[in-house]
């Protein structure tokens, strides 16, 4: 295992594995477990759903009691406007518990097996975000281009194009997202592995930072750069590529 530890706003990150994989610790060095590493994942969660969807950067409700308690402690302290889910002690009544519903973990758990689009639904926008602040190992959703008002890009570029759907890169709070989207890529498995791209796109920068496997060639860096080129630049920064690894879904 690598001795290469990389802190990032009190999550670290450790890629040791032979076959690209990582395990993410608190500053404390207990790894936190994201729901994706759950055995059966894929049959517990169907990628309709929340947790199936986005389970790489949710809590693993059966464990992480010591990140459950830190959420908590957020939860208990911001003076946000929440949604009805997670408004009042007797929605949210304890950090951790093995069977009861209140608890923030449980509480958590529900949300990720409901369908995306219920959780996603416009006529609670608060959920949604109580979901990613609460429930996952990155406290935000990650902010897109649009959404962070102080990065622009001019109409001709990529970052322009697509800033609806495009991670922002400039915008502090994505680090956490934008270190697991690097091991993502970096590794040799998985919807955001670099691995499989075609090989006919032997131009294409992500293809070319991949297979050179210099993981400090930061996947963010190269979105970055794929946002400031023309959209007309089809060769060395795909569409589809940038769509792949530049976006929290991977889709427009």
């Amino acid at each position: 295992m690598s001795a290469l530890i990389k802190a990032v706003a009190g999550v670290l990150v450790l890629s040791g594995f032979a076959g690209g994989g990582y395990l993410i610790y608190d500053s404390t060095l207990r790894v936190v477990y994201p729901l994706s590493s759950l055995e059966g994942f894929a049959t517990k969660y169907q990628n309709t759903t929340f947790g199936g969807k986005y389970g790489r950067y949710m809590l693993d409700p059966a464990r992480n009691k010591n990140a459950w308690n830190e959420a908590y402690k957020r939860w208990s302290s911001s003076t946000a406007t929440k949604s009805a889910e997670f408004t009042g002690n007797d929605k949210v009544t304890a950090a951790y518990h093995e069977s009861t519903a209140t608890a923030l973990n449980k509480v958590c758990e529900a949300a990720f097996n409901k369908q995306s689009t219920d959780v996603k639904s416009g006529t609670n926008t608060n959920y949604e975000n109580d979901v990613w602040t609460y429930c996952s190992i990155v406290k935000e959703k990650p902010k897109t281009i649009s959404e962070n008002t102080s990065e622009t890009y001019t109409d001709a570029k990529i970052g322009s194009s697509k800033k609806t759907t495009l991670v922002s890169t400039e915008y502090s709070g994505n680090s956490i997202f934008w270190d697991i989207r690097n091991e993502e890529f970096y590794s040799s498995s998985g919807s955001r592995s670099g691995k499989d791209l075609d090989t006919a796109k032997s131009k294409s920068k992500f293809k070319i930072k991949y297979d050179a496997g210099n993981k400090s060639e930061h996947i963010k860096d190269i979105c970055k750069a794929a946002y400031l080129t023309d959209s007309s630049n089809n060769t060395e920064y795909p569409s589809d590529d940038v769509v792949k690894f530049c976006t929290l879904d991977g889709s427009n």
